[in-house]
C-alpha cells in the first residue's frame, strides 16, 4: 500500500515540471548560470573610482615690507643725460702758388725772343663756418691794383687784397642750399675741379674769360639722392666779381652735374656736366651766352675728360659766335707723383678766316703731404694767320717751374655748455 502512494507522488511531480517547460524537461546546471550572472553583472556595474592625487601647492611667500630709504641731506642728483651743445664748425685756410717762366717767342720783339719773369698766380686766405644749417665763407685774394695796360693803379699797381667770395647761406634737409652775396658760380669751379691741376694751368673757359668764377648774386642748389649729382640755378649781376655791372641785365645760369653710374661700385667717378648761361656785358648789353657740355672721370688717382662750349658774344661783340673744345688727363701713379696734360682748341669767330688757336700744356710734379707741391711744365701756343694779325706775339713756347703751398685747418667749438658740461636748471 505504501509503495503505491510513493509511485503516485512521483508521477504528480513529473507532470508539474513538464507543464512549466512546455513539455520539455528542464535541466539546471548551477555552475553555468552562476558564470552568466557574473558576466552580466560585470557589464552593468560601473568601474570602481580611481584614486585622485592632489599635489600640494607651495606656500605663498609674502615679501616683507622694506623700510623707506632715509632722506639725504642734499638735493637729489640728476639722472637724465645732459643735452648736447650746438657745434660751430670753423675752417681757415690758405693757398699760394707762384712760378718762374722762360718764354721763347716765335717772333722777335725789339730784337729779343727770350723773356723770363716771376709771377704770382694766386694768394688766397679764407675762413668759413657752419652751425646747424647756416653756413658762410669769406675768401680774400691778392691781385694787381690794375689790369695789364691800365694807366692808373694803387701805389703804382701794387698787389692788393680783394674779396673773391663773401656769402652766407642755409642748407636744409642736407639737400637744398641757398647762398647770397659774392657767391662762386656753378659751372667754372666744377670744370676746374675736374681738371684738378689748377696751379699748373687754368681751364680754357677761364683762360679766355668765357665764364666767371664768382659774381654778386645768389645760387640755389639741390643735391640728388644716393650721390647722383647736383642741380642748381644762379642769378648774378654779370661782369664777374672783378668789375662793376655796366648794364641792367642779369646773368642767369642753369647747371646740372650728374653721376649716372653712382649706384655701380667702381663707376662712381663718371661725371656729366651740362650748363647754360644767359648773360650780357658792357654798357651796350652785348650778349654773352654760353652752352657748356662736359664728360669726365673724376677720382684722386686718375682723371680725364673733355668739354665743349658754344659761344655767343666774345670780346664785347654780342653778335660773334665761336666754339671752344678742351681735353685733359691727369694721374697720380705713385705716392705724391703727379703728371698731367691738356689741349685747347678755340675758334673765336665762326665767320672769320683762320682765327683758330691751339694750346698745349704738359706737366710733371710731386706733392708732399698735400701741403707743398712743385711742378715743371711746358706750354706751346700756335695760331692761324688771322691770329698772328691780331696778336703777333701769340705763338710761343714756355718752360715753367711752379711751386704751391696750401693748408686748411678745421675747428669744432661746442656752444651752450657750462663748465660742468650741462646747464643748471
Amino acid at each position: 500500500m505504501r509503495a503505491w502512494i510513493v509511485v503516485l507522488g512521483l508521477a504528480l511531480a513529473n507532470g508539474a515540471l513538464a507543464q512549466e517547460t512546455d513539455g520539455e524537461p528542464l535541466e539546471r546546471e548551477d555552475d553555468g548560470y552562476a558564470a552568466m550572472a557574473d558576466e552580466s553583472d560585470a557589464e552593468l556595474e560601473p568601474a570602481p573610482p580611481q584614486p585622485v592625487t592632489v599635489e600640494a601647492t607651495p606656500p605663498v611667500t609674502v615679501p616683507e615690507p622694506q623700510p623707506e630709504p632715509e632722506p639725504t641731506t642734499g638735493p637729489a642728483e640728476r639722472v637724465d643725460a645732459p643735452e648736447a651743445g650746438t657745434t660751430l664748425e670753423l675752417k681757415i685756410g690758405a693757398q699760394v702758388f707762384g712760378e718762374y717762366a722762360v718764354e721763347l717767342l716765335q717772333e722777335e720783339i725789339g730784337g729779343e725772343s727770350v723773356y723770363h719773369q716771376f709771377q704770382l698766380g694766386r694768394v688766397w686766405l679764407w675762413t668759413e663756418f657752419a652751425i646747424a644749417g647756416a653756413r658762410g665763407r669769406v675768401l680774400f685774394e691778392g691781385a694787381r691794383a690794375a689790369n695789364e695796360g691800365a694807366l692808373v693803379g694803387v701805389a703804382g699797381d701794387s698787389l692788393v687784397a680783394r674779396f673773391r667770395e663773401a656769402w652766407a647761406g642755409y642748407r636744409a634737409w642736407d639737400a637744398i642750399e641757398l647762398r647770397g652775396g659774392i657767391v662762386p658760380a656753378l659751372t667754372a669751379p666744377t670744370l676746374t675741379g675736374l681738371w684738378g691741376l689748377r696751379p699748373v694751368a687754368r681751364t680754357a673757359t677761364r683762360r679766355f674769360d668765357l665764364l666767371d668764377a664768382a659774381d654778386l648774386g645768389a645760387t640755389l642748389t639741390g643735391t640728388l639722392p644716393r650721390g647722383f649729382g647736383v642741380l642748381g640755378v644762379g642769378v648774378y649781376n654779370g661782369e664777374g666779381y672783378e668789375a662793376r655791372e655796366r648794364n641792367r641785365g642779369k646773368n642767369i645760369e642753369a647747371f646740372a652735374k650728374i653721376r649716372p653710374l653712382a649706384m655701380i661700385e667702381g663707376a662712381e667717378p663718371l661725371t656729366l656736366v651740362l650748363s647754360y648761361v644767359d648773360g650780357s656785358a658792357g654798357a651796350g648789353t652785348a650778349e654773352t651766352d654760353r652752352l657748356v657740355g662736359a664728360v669726365g672721370w673724376d677720382c684722386e688717382r686718375f682723371g680725364a675728360g673733355a668739354a665743349v662750349t658754344w659761344i655767343r658774344g666774345f670780346v664785347d661783340d654780342g653778335a660773334r659766335e665761336g666754339l671752344l673744345a678742351e681735353g685733359w688727363a691727369r694721374a697720380n701713379p705713385w705716392r705724391g707723383l703727379l703728371v698731367g696734360a691738356r689741349y685747347t682748341w678755340l675758334d673765336q669767330d665762326r665767320d672769320a678766316d683762320d682765327v683758330r688757336r691751339h694750346e698745349l700744356t704738359a706737366t710733371v710734379g710731386y706733392r708732399v703731404y698735400g701741403v707743398v707741391a712743385a711742378f715743371a711744365a711746358v706750354d706751346g701756343r700756335f695760331g692761324g694767320d688771322g691770329v698772328d694779325v691780331l696778336d703777333p706775339t701769340y705763338d710761343r713756347w714756355r718752360v715753367r717751374l711752379v711751386v704751391e703751398g696750401r693748408f686748411e685747418a678745421p675747428f669744432d667749438i661746442r656752444l651752450g655748455e657750462t663748465e660742468g658740461g650741462a646747464e643748471d636748471r
